[in-house]
């Protein structure tokens, strides 16, 4: 946490999420970045841990258009680089069985989708276990 504050990256592929979460950074007076593919994100967050501002969080969709596997591919990438790295994963199907036991494929958190403002903020709150600044 830089300053007390979270600093988050959201990857998905879908524009209008991108804009939400960028919306809920905003509203919520904190930190934050969102791009759409894996690479993209590995960039992101090589450049965030170089200068010293790691992202405290990443929120990663489980399928993205163009990659090999979605969040299972950020989770490796980010892994990479940090292995304590704390993923939340989103699934716009309700059935998908990494929101029933997301610790038991890597990941800190999971929720279905539609975003909703307030589910992103009580994730951040139990993942990170801590309120928001």
């Amino acid at each position: 946490m830089k300053n007390n504050r979270v600093n988050i990256l959201a990857v998905d592929d879908e524009d209008f999420i991108i804009e939400l979460f960028k919306l809920f950074f905003s509203r919520m007076g904190m930190e934050g970045d969102a791009c759409s593919t894996p690479c993209e994100a590995l960039d992101m967050f090589s450049r965030a841990m170089e200068k010293k501002e790691p992202y405290d969080l990443v929120f990663a969709d489980t399928n993205i258009r163009g990659s090999k596997g979605g969040a299972f591919e950020i989770l490796a990438l980010l892994s990479s680089r940090d292995p304590g790295v704390k993923i939340i994963v989103m699934s716009g199907d309700s059935n998908h069985r990494i929101l029933e036991n997301p610790q038991q494929y890597g990941f800190a958190g999971a929720f279905s989708k539609p975003v909703i403002l307030q589910s992103i903020e009580e994730k951040i709150k139990d993942v990170l276990g801590m309120g928001i600044k």
